[in-house]
């Protein structure tokens, strides 16, 4: 999970720019409209799900990765998250 000054969005974009495909990293269901809407669930009831959901990020991972793939997600990631 990245901290909280961090955008993760902006570092989603960056990645991308960079050859690296990432997403979010967790979705929260207190967050989905159907919850949001019939159940009436306020973001502040459940805040580590909150930060989970806005601060997290999936990065590629598949069992074929090289090492040299794998040091180039985290050098790519660590670079841009020292320039945000």
């Amino acid at each position: 999970m990245l901290s909280d000054e961090i955008d993760r969005d902006e570092a989603i974009r960056q990645m991308k720019t960079n050859g690296v495909e990432t997403t979010l990293g967790t979705y929260a269901l207190h967050a989905q409209p159907y919850f949001e809407n019939s159940l009436h669930v306020n973001a502040s009831e459940f805040p580590v799900a909150e930060r989970a959901f806005r601060q997290s990020l999936t990065l590629p991972l598949w069992p074929g990765m090289s090492h040299d793939q794998v040091a180039y997600v985290c050098e790519t990631l660590e670079k841009i998250i020292k320039n945000l």
